[in-house]
């Protein structure tokens, strides 16, 4: 059995990150438009949805989009596209705004799993080991992610713990 390459752990990193930015919008884009934006319950669930829009979007368009761009501009794509909704969901504080922001995060993130995978499956020369390991990145992020934005979120507010987003998505 040989060793996994530092490429294949470079991926699964991304991958683990890419799965923490999902969830981060996932699990706590309603309570952000809840708590910051001070919108009604069900008004800011509703509007969570946004990012599961973007994202469906985003894989809906991704058979297109590879056959138009290089994996490694479609991931530096998918960076900046998130990185700038980001930027309209946080630092504008206009809920239509961070609405679109947060969908705009979605278009971003849709293809960034399938890229990691993609990427660590290549580095590694394929086979079930190198398969399992990336199993394990995402079940870390949606095991770690929710209590640590919540703890962050307890201490220094929920505006300050959505910081966390762009920070996975580099």
């Amino acid at each position: 059995a040989r060793r996994l390459p530092p490429a294949f752990w470079a991926y699964w990193l991304m991958q683990l990150f890419a799965v923490a930015t999902e969830f981060s919008c996932l699990l706590w884009g309603p309570s952000y438009f809840a708590q910051v934006m001070h919108l009604p319950q069900s008004l800011a669930a509703l509007a969570g949805g946004a990012f599961v829009i973007g994202m469906l979007a985003g894989r809906t368009a991704s058979l297109q989009l590879l056959r138009l761009f290089s994996l490694r501009d479609l991931t530096m794509g998918a960076v900046t596209t998130g990185l700038i909704g980001f930027a309209a969901y946080w630092a504008i504080p206009v809920a239509a705004i961070s609405v679109a922001g947060l969908f705009v995060i979605g278009l971003g993130v849709a293809m960034l799993f399938a890229l990691a995978l993609g990427f660590a499956m290549t580095a590694a020369g394929g086979g079930a080991r190198a398969a399992a390991r990336m199993i394990i990145a995402p079940g870390i992020a949606v095991l770690l992610n929710p209590p640590l934005l919540g703890t962050i979120a307890d201490h220094a507010g929920l505006w300050l713990a959505q910081i966390a987003i762009p920070v996975f998505l580099e």
